[in-house]
Order: C-alpha cells, then sequence, then structure tokens
C-alpha cells in the first residue's frame, strides 16, 4: 500500500511490463496540472495553443480561433469557478493584438484575433 501525501504525484506507467506500475514523486507543488482541483487554469509561459486547450478543458467548450498571435506566450491564473470564458480570453495579454470573443452556440466560442 503506497500513502500519497499533500505535494505527491502517482502516475501509473503501463509500458515495458506485463502490469502496471504506480510511480509516486514526492514534494511537487501544485502547478498547472494540479490545479484544476482548486478550480483553476493557470498559464506559465504556454502558447496560444495550449492556452485553448485548457480552457476548453476546463469549461468543455469548443473553441475556434481565428487570426494568429506569432510567437506569443501567455501567463496568469484565473478561476473556472468565478470568471467566465469570454471573461478569462478578454483579460489575456495579446501582444498588440485584439481579441474579440463570440459565442456560436452554448458549447463553441470563436476567438478572432486581428492586429
Amino acid at each position: 500500500m503506497i500513502v500519497l501525501h499533500p505535494d505527491d504525484v502517482a502516475e501509473i506507467e503501463t509500458s515495458g511490463s506485463n502490469s502496471p506500475a504506480l510511480k509516486v514523486t514526492r514534494g511537487i507543488s501544485v502547478g498547472p496540472g494540479t490545479s484544476w482541483v482548486q478550480g483553476l487554469v493557470v498559464f506559465r509561459n504556454d502558447d496560444l495553443k495550449t492556452v485553448l486547450q485548457s480552457l476548453y478543458r476546463a469549461y468543455n467548450v469548443d473553441i475556434r480561433l481565428e487570426g494568429d498571435v506569432p510567437g506569443a506566450t501567455f501567463f496568469g491564473s484565473f478561476s473556472i469557478r468565478r470568471e467566465s470564458i469570454e471573461d478569462i480570453v478578454k483579460q489575456l495579454d495579446f501582444h498588440r493584438y485584439h481579441a474579440a470573443v463570440s459565442r456560436k452556440s452554448s458549447n463553441q466560442l470563436i476567438v478572432s484575433v486581428r492586429p
């Protein structure tokens, strides 16, 4: 039996053997991979594709991007319990680009980015 403590991460490894093995890493601080437990999305030098994938998973909304933000990376921490996906996208710094957000349907969001 393995006991997990705060800041421990457990992973199941299935490659290389007939039966899965449990790998435990101790002393991992809460970050983007586990922030969802606290109702947060966290961006740390993430590109726009990664940001939109995180928002898709957090809100279960398809996001279509119109336009491009070349080389932009994003930093921030947002509460998915208190902020709408539209509000989060509007708060992102698009590096001299303007972002407009609209809903095509209840489960589809369009983000238009232009200079």
